[in-house]
């Protein structure tokens, strides 16, 4: 069950703070400015960090920690004669999550590699995916539904991805703040 409520916004400056916080980098004193110029660029440093982990985060993480969008209008869709369905996801999208074409008894939920055995078995006539019994294959930059009725078109209703902030924000739930590297505590 997601709760929008206990979901985070935060901008790349203010997460940049929250890390540098919980790495013991925050500063005390703001009344003063120090400026060197031999060491290495912590703001930086943290930024690739905070972005790794965000990345690592919106991969891997239950998704009721995550934004999640309905990104049905925004695919590029198209049906071969065998009924399987191609869509073209759009670059904010990081993974699918549940997924429905027009006709079919159920969502998918489950997603597939390409080249898992599953994917493979798509590959067969006699084994391949149906609307009592849909299968998705995920692959760089597409997702492949088994399959909808031979010459008819598919129509994608529901297309619930996890996505990366169109603004470059970090959006997460509280329960994410577990995650991140605590060094003081190391």
């Amino acid at each position: 069950m997601r709760s929008e409520a206990l979901m985070m916004n935060l901008s790349v400056s203010q997460m940049l703070d929250l890390w540098k916080m919980r790495s013991g980098y925050s500063v005390a004193r703001r009344d003063c400015e120090i400026e060197r110029d031999d060491g290495i660029d912590v703001d930086e440093y943290f930024t690739l960090e905070m972005n790794r982990w965000y990345a690592q985060l919106l991969a891997e993480a239950p998704v009721e920690w995550l934004p999640v969008e309905d990104l049905a209008a925004e695919l590029g869709v198209t049906t071969d004669a065998c009924g399987v369905v191609e869509a073209v996801v759009p670059a904010c999208c990081v993974r699918p999550v549940e997924w429905h074409v027009e006709g079919w008894k159920r969502d998918v939920v489950t997603f597939h590699p390409a080249g898992s055995s599953e994917a493979l078995r798509q590959g067969v006539e006699w084994l391949r995916g149906s609307a009592e019994r849909p299968v998705a294959v995920v692959s760089r930059g597409k997702v492949t539904l088994y399959s909808v009725k031979p010459g008819s078109e598919a129509v994608v209703d529901k297309a619930l991805c996890v996505v990366r902030p169109a603004d470059g924000s970090f959006r997460f739930s509280q329960a994410a703040l577990a995650t991140l590297p605590d060094v003081r505590q190391a």
